[in-house]
C-alpha cells in the first residue's frame, strides 16, 4: 500500500528501512522513477531513500500470505474511503484516487496476513472517525486532528 510513499519516506528519513508494495501499475511505475532518481541524490534525502526498497508490484495481501513473519512492523495506509465533507484532498492525494480509487478493498484479509507478517505490531493509518479496520480494535489508538493510528501488538 506504498501509494506516493509520502510516510514510508518520513520513516525512512528518521532511520528505519521501509519495504513497500504497490499493485496500481501506474502508481508503481511512478514510485519506481521517483526512488530511482532521488537515490542519485547525496544529500539526506538521497540517503533516506537509499533505506526504502520497493519490493514488487503486487496485491499486498498476496505479498504478505507468502511471507508472513519477516517484518518488525508493518504499517497499512489503505486508501480513506469517500467522507461527506465538502473540503478536497490534497492535489497528489486527489491524483492518486483518481488513478487507484478510493474504498476498503479486502480490509479483513489485509489485516490478517499484516498480523501474520509482523513480528511485533502492526499500524493501520485511518481517518479519525473511521471504523476500525476490518472491525478490529486496535490495542491502543494515537489520535490527530485528522488521522489516528491504530496499533495492533503481537501476542
Amino acid at each position: 500500500t506504498a501509494g506516493l510513499a509520502m510516510d514510508a519516506f518520513l520513516l525512512a528519513a528518521v532511520g528505519c528501512r521501509v519495504s513497500m508494495l504497490e499493485q496500481n501499475p501506474v502508481v508503481y511505475a511512478l514510485l519506481a522513477d521517483a526512488l530511482r532518481r532521488a537515490v542519485q541524490l547525496s544529500d539526506e534525502t538521497g540517503e533516506a531513500v537509499a533505506r526504502m526498497t520497493l519490493l514488487a508490484q503486487q496485491d499486498a495481501i498476496d505479498y504478505l500470505a507468502d511471507n508472513g513473519g519477516l517484518y518488525d512492523s508493518v504499517y497499512l495506509d489503505p486508501m480513506f474511503a469517500d467522507k461527506q465533507f465538502s473540503a478536497r484532498v490534497k492535489k497528489g492525494m486527489q491524483y492518486l484516487q483518481d488513478i487507484v480509487g478510493t474504498g476498503a478493498q479486502q480490509e479483513a484479509g489485509l489485516l490478517h496476513h499484516a498480523r501474520a507478517a509482523a513480528l511485533k505490531r502492526v499500524v493501520v493509518k485511518r481517518a479519525r472517525q473511521a471504523p476500525w479496520l476490518a472491525g478490529c480494535k486496535p490495542d491502543y489508538q494515537l489520535a490527530g486532528k485528522t488521522i489516528r493510528y491504530d496499533v495492533y501488538i503481537k501476542p
